[in-house]
């Protein structure tokens, strides 16, 4: 069992399986991903000391996850519009301090390690846009988290995150920095762009990923 029809292929041709063998199991948040209210938002961001519009990154801060194309991307957008864009998850070998520093915005760059499910689920629901702009997913499993918390998503347009995304999400080249912050500018810009998308995430979510 694998996760994506993409997941799917690259194990029949990696393995050299009958495809028949190999089924589709679509992967699906855990239940304690759901919106959370304005207030329970607040209050895990003053907690973390984090305040204004903000852009959310989740899972190993590692080059597949293209940590250094958001950071270039972020440097892209004008100063005064610029969110503060924070990652959650572990270390793993990327040096996120250098990176930001180097691009011009290490005041706009946060890394949180590692967060509760709780505490993550509250800064799905807060986010301006959640970025899963990574260079290789299997699945992509902070796409479907970040629709059951209502946020709007930024994915990329390669391996399996086009197949789990499908319209519910902005799709972009994780390998273009201009074309992730064109994408970010028009979720700050475009209020009715990102409720089609949270109602789009959410519907696919349902049709697809229970």
């Amino acid at each position: 069992m694998c996760p994506t029809e993409y997941a799917r292929g690259v194990v029949v041709r990696a393995l050299g399986l009958d495809p028949a063998r190999v089924h589709v199991v679509p992967e699906a948040p855990a239940p304690v991903f759901s919106p959370r209210t304005p207030a329970a938002v607040a209050a895990v961001l003053r907690e973390l000391r984090v305040s204004g519009t903000y852009l959310l990154a989740c899972g190993s801060l590692e080059r597949r996850k293209n940590p250094d194309g958001l950071v270039a991307a972020l440097a892209l957008l004008s100063a005064e519009s610029r969110p503060l864009l924070l990652f959650a998850g572990p270390s793993a070998g990327f040096d996120l301090v250098a990176e930001a520093a180097r691009c011009g915005v290490a005041d706009r760059v946060r890394h949180l390690g590692l967060v509760s499910d709780e505490t993550l689920a509250a800064l799905y629901s807060g986010a301006l846009a959640v970025l899963v702009c990574s260079r290789a997913e299997g699945f992509g499993l902070p796409v479907v988290e970040a629709w059951a918390c209502g946020a709007p998503v930024i994915a990329s347009n390669t391996t399996a995150l086009p197949e789990v995304a499908g319209d519910a999400a902005l799709l972009v080249d994780p390998e273009d920095p201009s074309a992730i912050a064109r994408a970010i500018t028009r979720m700050i810009d475009d209020s009715t762009l990102r409720a089609d998308l949270r109602a789009r995430g959410l519907a696919r979510l349902a049709e697809r990923y229970s």
